[in-house]
């Protein structure tokens, strides 16, 4: 029910966060306009043209939605609405993996992890952190399945390599925090599995070292491209040149984003002590281990004096899985109280066949930026794709506009006094005075084109 109300009925509307839209604008370059050079990422010729933001997993993977599917404005959500299925599915598979008793209640911490805002935000705007969270969670899987197997060499090791590899190329190094896992098995139960922990924690590092050297190795563009990544990004992210921000962000953000969770454990221990509820030492072994691992993915990031609020999306899961442990014995009681759910599940299914109903209804419809994406669909009528508009010196940073307008009418916008431009974009009622330009008929709400007809068009492709 929560993903029907939360990700279905929004699912077909256009509007994204700025990134989302810069994300979804390189996948689709990399799908309709192909390079020989994978390690070659444009957002749009003016703005970007050799991104160097994040590593490219992603934007390859999501540009073959683009190839299979065509160029609609509902690719990157449906994108993301995939990674948020295969996320809970992972889910799913690791707390019937340490839970085997109580399979019955793997949909707990589905439903914790979809209680925290900012998890409907991310997968709902196209981030790099929903594929990051598909990524590591199958990680922490094939870890845990390595870890309790009878053997030393195993099938899920190579997995893990393979998955950790894609992680670090999704959004580079907080991608690996799955490696904690093991650290996390020792803490707990300084007994077991030390070695073939140990083993397999060395096996798994040399393997990313190995890739990335040998990737170095053989291919100029991806050494050019990580060089400049870490040049550009990881430095500067550490030695808080760009964007800092408090350190203590995301203790901030930790809190804010579960405090719907922490108000319903308070509840269960009420419950608990109230009908003498306990908890057996084999779940707070298993809630150990989760926030342990949650922690392990989050707390890492207070070196660096730049955090976003969304950082922590891909730990949430760990943090549903933590809480659903505590939330168990309250679910085992309420199935208890009421033996006949029949009600429940009716009232459920006429919920999402209502959020079906509204999907069908917001289809095509504006969901966020209303007057800017309606002003983008009028402009982009008027405009041939490809043209190069002079911007507004003024509006150069609203990046949103950029992302639209290139993301669905390839128009670049540019701020350059080298040389006149055919069309000008400025805010609504600028006056604006040069010569041979007239104000273009249009019924936008935000922003007037003026058109000079005695100058050439640019095209950038």
């Amino acid at each position: 029910m929560l993903i029907a109300v939360f990700f279905i009925v929004p699912l077909g509307q256009i509007g994204l966060f700025d990134d989302g839209v810069f994300y979804g604008c390189i996948s689709r370059n990399l799908a309709t306009q192909p390079s020989a050079n994978a390690w070659e990422l444009v957002v749009s010729p003016t703005l970007d043209g050799n991104f160097n933001g994040h590593p490219p997993f992603m934007f390859w993977v999501q540009s073959y939605f683009f190839t299979l599917l065509g160029d609609h404005f509902w690719i990157e959500k449906v994108f993301s609405f995939c990674c948020l299925l295969l996320s809970l599915l992972a889910i799913k598979s690791i707390w019937n993996l340490l839970l085997p008793n109580y399979k019955l209640y793997a949909y707990l911490p589905v439903f914790c992890w979809l209680l925290t805002p900012i998890t409907w935000w991310s997968f709902g705007n196209n981030m790099l952190e929903n594929l990051l969270t598909v990524l590591d969670l199958w990680a922490v899987f094939f870890i845990f399945k390595y870890i309790f197997s009878n053997k030393w060499l195993n099938i899920s090791i190579l997995y893990v390599i393979i998955i950790l590899i894609a992680a670090s190329l999704t959004k580079g190094p907080v991608g690996l925090y799955p490696l904690a896992v093991f650290a996390t098995i020792f803490i707990i139960d300084k007994r077991a599995h030390f070695v073939k922990s140990s083993w397999a924690a060395l096996l798994i590092v040399l393997g990313i070292v190995g890739f990335y050297a040998g990737l170095m190795a053989v291919s100029q563009p991806a050494k050019d491209f990580l060089y400049r990544y870490v040049e550009l990004q990881i430095s500067p992210s550490l030695s808080g040149q760009s964007a800092a921000t408090s350190r203590f962000l995301i203790l901030q953000k930790i809190v804010e984003e579960n405090l719907i969770l922490l108000a319903l454990i308070l509840i269960s221990f009420f419950v608990q002590k109230w009908k003498q509820l306990a908890v057996s030492q084999l779940n707070i072994a298993a809630f150990n281990t989760f926030i342990f691992i949650a922690l392990s993915a989050t707390l890492p990031m207070m070196i660096s004096p730049k955090q976003l609020g969304f950082y922590i999306v891909p730990a949430l899961p760990l943090f549903g899985l933590a809480a659903a442990v505590l939330l168990l014995p309250m679910a085992e009681y309420l199935r208890r109280l009421q033996s006949d759910w029949r009600w429940f599940w009716r009232a459920i299914n006429l919920g999402i066949i209502a959020c079906f109903i509204l999907f069908c209804i917001n289809f095509g419809t504006i969901g966020r930026n209303k007057q800017m994406l309606a002003d983008v669909q009028i402009i982009n009528k008027k405009i041939a794709a490809h043209t190069v508009v002079r911007l507004q010196s003024e509006l150069y940073k609203t990046w949103s506009l950029h992302g639209y307008l290139y993301r669905f009418g390839y128009i670049n916008l540019i701020c350059d006094d080298s040389r006149p431009y055919r069309y000008w974009l400025v805010e609504k009622n600028t006056p604006f005075t040069l010569l041979d330009y007239q104000k273009m008929e249009l019924n936008t709400q935000l922003y007037d084109i003026w058109e000079n007809k005695n100058i050439e068009i640019e095209f950038k492709k």
